[in-house]
């Protein structure tokens, strides 16, 4: 059965090497780690790079409260928390 190649060997020269070093310094245990890492870390981006896009759509469109509107709400919200 021919064995898994480990995802280092897919990277080219130059990343290969950022990740070896990472390695070496003891920011990861092993090259897999660091990939998974990046790869999580890149999909957390993405998703908040498209949260950050609709809340401009949102702005743009008018859909948001100001400041002030969200003080008070936070203000009224604790008033009846106290009673």
């Amino acid at each position: 059965m021919p064995q898994k190649a480990a995802m280092i060997d897919i990277l080219p020269d130059d990343l290969r090497e950022k990740v070896e070093q990472d390695v070496r310094a003891g920011d990861f245990s092993t090259a897999d780690e660091a990939i998974r890492q990046a790869i999580l870390l890149q999909h957390e981006r993405l998703a908040l790079r498209r949260s950050l896009i609709e809340a401009k759509a949102q702005i743009a469109r008018g859909e948001f409260v100001t400041a002030e509107e969200s003080h008070a709400d936070i203000e009224e919200l604790a008033r009846t928390l106290e009673k």
